[in-house]
């Protein structure tokens, strides 16, 4: 997924936010264990492209389908 150009946004700080968890989750729980440079570039929303491999981790971890990670932009707040 090209985060690039402006084509999706990812919604990893607002997952975060109403699971009331911070950047270090990413880092600490095992079904992130994301380093902390990533986690925190995550966290921000500033992951300027995700493998596969991200995205499984991340959709495991939270347990929600993909279109509440990934939004097309101007698409930010539905959901």
């Amino acid at each position: 997924v090209d985060m690039k150009n402006g084509t999706l946004t990812i919604r990893v700080r607002e997952l975060l936010e109403e699971r009331e968890w911070g950047p270090m989750d990413l880092v600490r729980r095992p079904e992130f264990a994301f380093a902390q440079g990533t986690a925190y570039r995550l966290a921000r929303n500033e992951a300027e492209a995700l493998s596969f491999n991200t995205i499984e981790r991340l959709l495991d971890g939270f347990g929600v389908p993909i279109e509440e990670l990934l939004v097309p932009n101007g698409d930010e707040n539905s959901g």
